[in-house]
C-alpha cells in the first residue's frame, strides 16, 4: 500500500537507516580489529587467517555489505536528491533529479539491492540457526575447528546472522517497497557468483569456508547440497516477494 514512508515521515526512515549503516560498518570494523588473529582451518587441517580480505570472502559478509551498500545508497540519495517515497510503486523512493533523466536508473538499482538484501538476509539467518549454530553447540568439534566456532559464536557473528534480516524486515514496515517476479533472476546472479568465488578461494587456500559448499564431497552429498540450498535460496526470495504482496493490488 502506498503512503507508509509519509505516515513514518522521511526524518525518521533517514536517521533509521543512519543507525543500520552504523550498525552494519561497525560490527564490520570490530570484527577487523577483535578476529585478526583467527585461524580457519577445514576438515583436512588447511588453515587460513582470517584477517585483512579473508574477513571479506564469507558469504555472511558479502551480504552484510550488499545491505550495506542499499542503505548508504538510499542515504545518498535522499541527501543528494531529496528523495521522495512512494511505497506502493517498484523502486520506493524516486528521486527528484530534474537534470536528468537517470532517476529512474537509481531507483531501479536500489530496488534490486533491496530484494536481494532482504533475500539473503532471510538466506544467512535461516542456515546460520538452523544448521551452523546448532552443530557448532550440540555436535564436538575438533581443536582445529574451534577459529571457525570463535567467528561463528562471536557478538559481531550473531548480529549480521540475525539483525540483517531485522532490519530488512523493518526496512520494509517503513517503506513499503515490494518485491517483483521478474528480479528473481538477480537474487540467483548474486548466489552464483560467490558460488564461484568459493571455488575460486578454494582453488587459492584449499578451504572451503562452508562444508556444504565443497563439491569435493561423495555422490550425492554435494549434489544434494547445493540441491538444498538452492530450494532454501528460491524459499527466501518467495516469500520476500509474499510478505511485501507484490502479487496484491496497490491501495
Amino acid at each position: 500500500p502506498r503512503g507508509k514512508f509519509r505516515r513514518y515521515g522521511k526524518p525518521f526512515v533517514t536517521a533509521l537507516r543512519v543507525v543500520f549503516v552504523a550498525v552494519i560498518f561497525g560490527t564490520l570494523a570490530s570484527s577487523y580489529l577483535t578476529l585478526s588473529e583467527i585461524k580457519f582451518c577445514d576438515s583436512n587441517y588447511n588453515c587460513v587467517k582470517f584477517a585483512g580480505w579473508v574477513q571479506f570472502t564469507t558469504f555472511t559478509r558479502w551480504c552484510w555489505m550488499i545491505q550495506g551498500a542499499y542503505h548508504v545508497g538510499c542515504l545518498l540519495a535522499f541527501f543528494s536528491f531529496a528523495l521522495e517515497g512512494e511505497g506502493g510503486r517498484p523502486g520506493g523512493e524516486v528521486a527528484k533529479w530534474p537534470r536528468s533523466n537517470n532517476k529512474a536508473a537509481v531507483a531501479r538499482v536500489l530496488h534490486v539491492l533491496y530484494q536481494i538484501s532482504w533475500a539473503m538476509a532471510m538466506l544467512v539467518t535461516i542456515v546460520t540457526y538452523t544448521v551452523l549454530v546448532p552443530a557448532a553447540v550440540v555436535l564436538p568439534m575438533p581443536p582445529h575447528k574451534s577459529g571457525a566456532v570463535a567467528v561463528l559464536l562471536s557478538w559481531q557473528g550473531h548480529v549480521m546472522h540475525s539483525a540483517n534480516t531485522i532490519m530488512m524486515a523493518t526496512d520494509y514496515r517503513v517503506t513499503g517497497k515490494r518485491a517483483n517476479l521478474r528480479d528473481f533472476a538477480f537474487n540467483v546472479f548474486f548466489s552464483e557468483a560467490y558460488v564461484v568465488f568459493s571455488w575460486w578461494f578454494h582453488s587459492q587456500t584449499n578451504i572451503f569456508h562452508y562444508p556444504f559448499l565443497d563439491y569435493n564431497l561423495r555422490f550425492p552429498i554435494a549434489t544434494l547440497c547445493y540441491g538444498g540450498l538452492t530450494a532454501v535460496g528460491f524459499g527466501c526470495w518467495y516469500l520476500v516477494y509474499a510478505i511485501t504482496g507484490q502479487g496484491k493490488k496497490s491501495a
